[in-house]
């Protein structure tokens, strides 16, 4: 059987790459050079990243399943504070279950009805408004973003801009999108992105942009599941937005600091572009696999893995988040790899199954999958962003793609160290 023969053909997303930081100061920042352009600066005192509190601050929303520390450890999250130091950026941590709109009980098939599915987030971050804003923007990432129209339709706080990243209208929860509707269009300027290549949410992002009056719609045709990164073209189109939309409110707190001795800190270019670098076409016998986990535990939970059997090569990137297995046993592999300590040994396996590995009636262990010895495995280059281990070995060559079972398994054997973890075959890439 070709590997190829029951796949449809999608785009190819390519291997991420990343580049170092280092501080680089004395730069004027983009804000300060716009204030002083329409005369919002004087020229009598001066400002410092270092020693001045930003009194202009954004609210930030993780994604489902994060947390605070590791949305703002996001390597487009770190650009955004490098280029905006005098924004506070606050980030919210979802009081329930590290999401803000928990899951229908009944499935995603059954939408919620109640217009106060979301009420504890609603309070929580009312609360949170209260006694550390106000806030010029509210930002949201994945689910943060989904639940940007339900919080400023369910209250009185208010911000100059809203930011929308890789997001989506929450649908299946009725009663919430009901009352998101009875207040459309929202009048806040409101900047919705997306990226090419990240499957399913792209196709989502306009019907949240439709919810805004003249919202700013942001396609990055190199970008995934994540925020633009500095090297992609659209990142100064978003900080234009930012500094356009809140220079008002940035006057009246910057009135009295001078732009000469300003002072930002940005990250230099000292290795490779931190974009994606596309394949066209695709590679004969390349597939990707890949999900979007929504469940209680693995919330957003984005991986993938990139199958070459013409190279006899795969490519395996399991989320950074660290809570549980696979992701947790995922980081201990990288490091493992990365350290000078010599592992004996060096295994993958690939299998087939009808049922999912997260479902309870899945009890196989690490000896219950038949495992090989690879020519090599290894990680990418900057493994603390890209997080992808790479095995190689000549048997990849001689796969061929089992479609009467529903997922593949993908494993990883490294000393003490197992990996597992299963993919849709019906959503394969090619």
């Amino acid at each position: 059987m070709n590997l190829l023969n029951q796949m449809k053909p999608i785009k190819l997303i390519g291997d991420f790459l990343f580049k170092k930081r280092k501080q680089k100061s004395l730069q004027t920042s983009p804000l300060a050079l716009a204030l002083a352009a329409c005369g919002g600066v004087s020229e009598n005192n001066s400002i410092s990243s270092s020693s001045t509190s930003p009194s202009l601050k954004i609210l930030a929303l993780h994604g489902g399943g994060e947390t605070p520390a590791s949305f703002k450890g996001q390597d487009g999250v770190v650009s955004l504070m490098n280029n905006l130091y005098e924004f506070e950026f606050v980030f919210a941590d979802a009081p329930l279950n590290n999401v803000w709109m928990q899951n229908p009980p009944s499935g995603k098939g059954q939408p919620t009805t109640d217009p106060n599915w979301a009420g504890n987030s609603i309070a929580y971050l009312d609360d949170l408004v209260s006694q550390q804003g106000p806030f010029v923007g509210i930002l949201g990432y994945s689910q943060g973003a989904a639940f940007i129209p339900v919080y400023l339709a369910n209250t009185s706080s208010k911000f100059d801009i809203a930011l929308m990243y890789n997001g989506y209208l929450p649908s299946t929860h009725q009663g919430l999108m009901e009352t998101i509707n009875s207040v459309a269009p929202l009048q806040i300027p409101a900047m919705i992105f997306s990226g090419e290549y990240d499957y399913g949410f792209n196709a989502m992002a306009q019907d949240l942009a439709n919810m805004f009056t003249n919202p700013h719609y942001i396609r990055s045709l190199v970008a995934g599941h994540h925020l633009p990164l500095e090297g992609d073209p659209v990142f100064s189109q978003i900080l234009n937005f930012i500094i356009t939309n809140t220079s008002s409110s940035a006057s009246t707190f910057l009135g009295s600091m001078s732009v000469e001795d300003a002072v930002n800190v940005e990250s230099s270019v000292d290795d490779k572009p931190n974009f994606l670098t596309l394949k066209e076409p695709p590679h004969e016998g390349e597939l990707i696999f890949y999900k979007e986990e929504s469940n209680a535990s693995t919330t957003d939970d984005f991986d993938y893995v990139i199958l070459n059997t013409r190279q006899g090569e795969i490519t395996i990137h399991i989320e950074d988040d660290t809570s549980s297995a696979p992701a947790l046993n995922f980081r201990m592999g990288l490091d493992l790899l990365q350290s000078d300590d010599v592992t004996s040994k060096k295994q993958y396996s690939i299998s087939f199954s009808s049922t999912n590995s997260e479902d309870n009636s899945y009890s196989k262990s690490y000896s219950g999958y038949d495992w090989l010895d690879a020519d090599s495995i290894s990680t990418s280059e900057n493994v603390v962003s890209n997080k992808q281990i790479i095995i190689k070995d000549e048997e990849i060559k001689n796969l061929n793609l089992d479609t009467h079972y529903d997922y593949i398994n993908f494993g990883i054997l490294l000393d003490n160290i197992f990996v597992m973890d299963d993919f849709l075959i019906v959503d394969a890439i090619t």
